[in-house]
């Protein structure tokens, strides 16, 4: 019975190791079929040696532990069936020596029976390791047009020392998606769920760290949008957004330096999108796949300035047109958080300074209600730059604490984030 009841277990757990491994198969067949077939062609070769070869082994275990187990009972029935003179003659030795023998001989065959039915998921979760490393790396050959992966996720003890966020990041990097999103928890989410039918805000920033900037342009920016029209909290979203060229320095990735930001992002509970979307009409673009409602977003007047310089648009056919007519579409608005010049005058949506040729055209967005300045802010904030507070800490110079918030302030402390020592 216990022959039966454990080989049962192992075949179920084997047919559902089987199931996994025909999910990831299935998937693989569809980028490579050539390749698919060979590795489903060597694995079918590979078990049916396996099985063919350790049939005759369990066949003979399972005859040798029945032996063993007929022994033992023969055993035990002599003993109670002579006691008597067993404890008056002294003759234990024998019966204690042949069973002990026996109860070695079934412990052995045991262990044998236990390790051919851990043999097989083993060589599985090997093979399946080897095709999701085969799949990575077609993916990395395959054209961007034929594929587009917008979220991976790997769970499960094999791959517990996995960072999913890191996975993410690599798609992006490697032109298989534009964009990729995770939650506070750290797991990917998928776009398409997220973002469907939600009221959309999104901060751009570097975030390395998060400064009371930051948090002012936040804070100050959802109000206002939680206070527009149709706009309800329930089903709004903010997003922190880092764009690829954000995450680059002297033309590579840190990773270190990407998780950092990652985790603190992700401890202050944001939801964070890594994109390819340098201009920001593009970023818009990509929110308008799944939402029709109000799009926001915050930004410093330096980066709306850019925005209105035609010499981003000259690969585009329509040119700037082309790109507002994409950016400024009915539903968005643009939260527009003021700087300070070099003689210490806040610069805001009155007095910013565009492009000659663009005046006219950002005096109507603005006329229109499309940009709107940020209420609230605080000036001596607008002195505060993520740069300089990075190199404080990495120079482990005091003050710098007092230009973060304080929640961001000890997670950099408790997690040693950005080279605190």
């Amino acid at each position: 019975v216990d022959l039966f009841a454990s080989s049962t277990i192992a075949n179920f757990t084997l047919l559902s190791e089987y199931t996994i491994i025909f999910g990831i198969g299935v998937l693989i067949f569809f980028i490579s079929p050539y390749s698919t077939l060979i590795l489903l062609l060597f694995l079918g070769i590979f078990f049916f040696f396996y099985v063919f070869f350790i049939k005759k082994k369990i066949k003979k275990w399972g005859s040798l532990r029945q032996e063993q187990e007929f022994i033992k009972f023969k055993t035990f029935s002599e003993i109670f069936g002579s006691i008597k003179e067993l404890i008056i003659y002294s003759k234990r030795e024998p019966y204690l020596n042949r069973f002990n023998k026996s109860n070695i001989t079934s412990i052995n065959l045991y262990k044998n029976m236990s390790f051919i039915n851990i043999v097989p998921r083993y060589i599985l979760e090997i093979f399946a390791i080897f095709i999701i490393s085969l799949i990575i790396l077609l993916l990395l050959k395959v054209n961007k047009d034929q594929l587009e992966i917008d979220t991976v996720n790997f769970s499960g003890p094999i791959f517990k020392d996995v960072d999913n966020r890191i996975l993410s990041l690599e798609l992006v990097k490697n032109g298989m998606t534009e964009a990729v999103m995770f939650g506070p928890d750290g797991n990917n989410l998928l776009p398409a769920a997220a973002l469907y039918k939600k009221n959309i805000l999104a901060l751009r920033g570097r975030f390395r760290p998060v400064t009371k900037v930051n948090e002012e342009m936040y804070e100050n920016s959802l109000e206002m949008f939680l206070n527009e029209r149709h706009v309800d909290k329930k089903d709004a979203i903010v997003i922190f957004e880092i764009t690829l060229a954000d995450l680059t320095s002297d033309g590579e990735i840190d990773e270190k330096d990407f998780m950092d930001r990652a985790k603190l992002l992700g401890s202050l509970g944001e939801t964070v999108l890594i994109s390819n979307y340098k201009e920001y009409y593009r970023l818009v673009e990509y929110f308008s796949l799944y939402t029709k409602k109000k799009i926001g977003l915050c930004m410093g007047v330096n980066n709306l300035v850019q925005i209105f310089d035609p010499k981003y648009y000259t690969h585009l056919s329509g040119g700037i047109l082309e790109a507002f007519g994409k950016l400024f579409f009915k539903s968005l608005k643009v939260y527009l958080y003021p700087v300070l010049n070099e003689k210490n005058e806040i610069i805001n949506s009155d007095n910013l300074k565009v492009h000659p040729r663009m005046k006219e055209l950002y005096k109507f967005f603005k006329f229109n209600g499309k940009v709107v300045d940020v209420a609230n802010f605080k000036k001596e904030s607008l002195s505060i730059y993520s740069h300089e507070v990075l190199e404080k800490i990495k120079k482990n110079e005091t003050g710098w604490e007092k230009l973060l918030p304080k929640a961001v302030a000890s997670k950099i402390k408790k997690f040693k984030l950005f080279g605190y020592k």
